[in-house]
């Protein structure tokens, strides 16, 4: 598989300009359908954005950053420095378009800048993760505006409690306070340690060490140590299903806090091979996938019969999206079923296992995603998961 014919196709299909977002998804020709401002600020067709194209945009688009400003760093490539550029620039929309402090919207409307009123962790943290790598690379010549936006959203989020704000003042969706879920753990010491990192202040230090020895309130490990157990457990206790695509970036922040912190990183590095070690045994079901044309309409606006005011209530908000689910899932995209929950699913897992730590599995794990990407017909795929296959590759070493 030829790693430039999928950078070329993401590019091409699926990178949303001139805003430099990565959508959920778009037909054969790169066509969706973008939410009006007026449906944004309805919430329509519901709060999270959820089944639009737009929904995942901070979380794709920090996952594909990230990866981006690694192959920079080894080809020193003009190309990409201009498109490191549009995505970040596409970050910092983002956060601008919000009124809350520490809201970080999921994409845009077609004005380019109404947006769904709830963020979430999935969003949050692929926003840190990229802006910090970002500004650790030789690439950022604005440091100190990268630093000042990271400090802002994480000392918002971090002064309300580690609660990811909605935004609509006084809502929150999503929070990592008082949670033994391993991805909520990773994600919150790695969001305490970029603030040390940024501050360089002693009493941000101690916090983080605080955090780290700190036994949730709902759990009997401290939080280094749920961090090493990797996150095999949640899928079983708190999921019950393969999901390894929502734990990936908490698996990158954990790759960066196995840097930054010599005193963990023990444990950074033990959660770190675990992950690799529940990874790699998924990423042959890349041969699963059905290369199937069909059964996957991008017309999401099917399912606005079933739209319902969210009265500025989470549970409510959820409540009307997972009814949504069902027609969207059953009538509208059946297909992604496997290209999401089956291809998404090993590809993710590929980005997972060749990032471990451990060369073994890294190594097998990437000659296997490279050989069953030939399988793959990307041109008829909807998702974007093109995107993950590439960042895979390039985190690598491809």
């Amino acid at each position: 598989m030829d790693i430039q014919y999928l950078h070329d196709l993401v590019w091409r299909r699926f990178v949303r300009m001139p805003y430099g977002h990565v959508l959920d998804y778009a037909d054969e020709k790169g066509r969706v359908f973008i939410p009006t401002a007026e449906e944004c600020d309805k919430a329509v067709p519901n709060p999270l954005g959820w089944w639009t194209p737009i929904e995942n945009g901070a979380f794709f688009t920090g996952v594909y950053l990230y990866s981006l400003i690694e192959a920079y760093e080894k080809s020193k490539d003009e190309k990409t420095r201009g498109e490191i550029d549009i995505l970040v620039n596409g970050m910092f929309l983002l956060q601008d378009v919000g009124s809350v402090e520490g809201f970080i919207a999921r994409g845009v409307a077609d004005d380019g800048k109404s947006h769904y009123p709830f963020s979430s962790e999935d969003q949050f943290g692929p926003f840190v993760l990229a802006l910090y790598r970002y500004y650790k690379s030789e690439l950022c010549k604005n440091k100190d505006e990268v630093k000042e936006r990271l400090l802002r959203a994480l000392v918002a989020v971090k002064n309300n409690g580690w609660n990811i704000p909605c935004d609509v003042e006084g809502l929150y969706f999503c929070s990592w306070g008082n949670s033994s879920a391993w991805r909520g753990v990773c994600k919150l010491l790695f969001c305490a340690r970029v603030i040390y990192e940024l501050t360089g202040d002693e009493e941000d230090l101690r916090y983080y060490r605080t955090l780290g020895a700190e036994r949730p309130a709902d759990g009997i490990f401290s939080r280094l140590e749920i961090a090493s157990h990797g996150y095999s457990h949640d899928l079983v206790a708190f999921l019950g299903a393969k999901q390894n695509w929502i734990c990936a970036c908490a698996h990158l922040s954990l790759r960066e806090l196995s840097r930054l912190d010599g005193e963990g990183s023990q444990y950074y590095k033990a959660g770190l091979k675990n992950n690799g070690i529940t990874a790699v045994g998924i990423v042959d079901d890349i041969k699963k996938y059905d290369n199937s044309k069909e059964g996957f309409d991008i017309d999401w606006r099917r399912i606005n019969h079933l739209w319902e005011d969210y009265e500025n209530n989470v549970s409510k908000g959820i409540s009307v999206a997972y009814r949504e689910s069902t027609f969207w899932h059953g009538e509208v995209v059946p297909h992604r079923k496997i290209e999401h929950g089956v291809l998404g699913n090993a590809l993710f897992s590929a980005l997972i296992a060749v990032t471990c730590g451990d060369k073994a599995i890294a190594d097998s794990s990437l000659a296997r995603l490279i050989k069953h990407c030939d399988h793959v017909d990307w041109e008829n795929l909807h998702q974007s998961y093109a995107f993950v296959a590439e960042s895979a590759m390039i985190l690598g070493g491809l």
